[in-house]
């Protein structure tokens, strides 16, 4: 008659409670405080992200201040231009907003030329 032994974490023979689970349990936990002191504190890696975030931000809110009605828009903006996966649809939006503003700045000059040759052709008249 053979009886089966069980075997716990530890690869020893014995009873689940034994030895074998708390020298696993004790491992875990070394193994927890040896990452904590490798590398970063995260949350001081997170806070700088967030801080140089905010920083180029300001920044460009600043070179083109917006009104103050479109100051949360603007800064979605801002925030899209730094952000890899919405860079290049913050470009185009940029883009579209600069060819707007040309647009109207086109159309102001037209409309100046018209009226300084109507002003020009009425002095030639009289």
């Amino acid at each position: 008659l053979k009886l089966k032994q069980t075997f716990v974490r530890g690869g020893r023979p014995g009873r689940s409670g034994g030895r074998g689970a708390m020298a696993a349990r004790g491992a875990k936990s070394r193994r927890g405080q040896a990452a904590d002191q490798l590398g970063p504190d995260p949350g001081a890696v997170a806070e700088e992200r967030l801080v140089e975030a905010f920083d180029l931000v300001t920044q460009k809110l600043l070179e083109a201040p917006p009104p103050s009605s479109d100051l949360p828009s603007a800064l979605l903006q801002a925030l899209c231009e730094i952000h890899p996966r919405y860079k290049d649809k913050a470009e185009l939006r940029k883009l579209q907003v600069e060819e707007q503003r040309l647009k109207a700045e086109l159309k102001k000059i037209e409309e100046s030329k018209v009226a300084a040759r109507g002003g020009a052709m009425r002095n030639n008249r009289r």
